[in-house]
């Protein structure tokens, strides 16, 4: 040996191998646990968008469900409902209203055109009539209170023909009208005449807009 060379040891001992082994094993597994983040964060950033279009989707599905079956906003269009409606109001309708009765007010279906929407007069069963010269309409022989009228009724002599009163409502039938009873194409004119129920697709419930006039528009009473 050399004078002044330094000599190192050629084997180290069992403690030293352990820490050497712990060491690497440490490392070994904080580069592990790292990639594992990597991917957790991967996987998580994908089970994220999952679930918001999950959510979304049940979101859509409850709100077409409710719209088709439950309740739908619908705008007016038109007076022939005045004082009660106004035209452009936005009001709810229902499709859950059971039996019609008399004063509901209802929304038309109608074929290539704009809905309607009435007031229920007549129900199946009913014989309705109808005295231009007062303006009074009967219903199985006694005279409406009808207090929500825009103005005295007058005769109208519609282009397409007027029905024949007095009239008994056939079976699954309403008679209607619209409360602006000299501006409404409604049963008096005879290509519309008794409405097949049917054909009823909602019962106006709720007023929405405008806010001033915000609030329940079912009858208060019926006959």
């Amino acid at each position: 040996m050399k004078k002044g060379a330094v000599t190192r040891p050629l084997f180290v001992s069992a403690k030293e191998e352990l820490c050497m082994r712990n060491t690497q094993l440490e490392e070994a597994a904080a580069l592990s646990e790292e990639k594992g983040k990597k991917k957790e964060k991967k996987f998580n950033l994908k089970s994220e968008i999952i679930s918001w279009l999950w959510t979304i989707g049940i979101a859509l599905a409850i709100v077409f469900v409710i719209n088709t079956f439950v309740a739908r906003v619908m705008t007016v269009e038109g007076e022939s409902m005045t004082n009660t409606l106004q035209n452009g109001e936005r009001i709810i309708t229902t499709s859950l209203y059971g039996e019609l009765k008399h004063n509901d007010i209802v929304v038309i279906r109608r074929e290539n055109d704009v809905p309607l929407i009435k007031r229920v007069i007549a129900v199946e069963g009913d014989t309705i009539d109808i005295d231009y010269d007062t303006g009074t309409v009967y219903v199985n022989g006694e005279p409406l209170d009808e207090p929500f009228i825009r103005e005295k009724m007058a005769y109208i002599d519609y282009r397409d023909g007027n029905t024949q009163l007095p009239l008994t409502v056939e079976e699954g039938h309403i008679f209607v009208m619209g409360d602006n009873r000299n501006g409404s194409l409604d049963s008096r004119c005879a290509t519309i005449g008794q409405i097949d129920v049917k054909d009823v697709f909602g019962k106006a419930i709720f007023r929405i807009w405008p806010l001033d006039r915000f609030g329940s528009i079912e009858p208060d009473y019926t006959y």
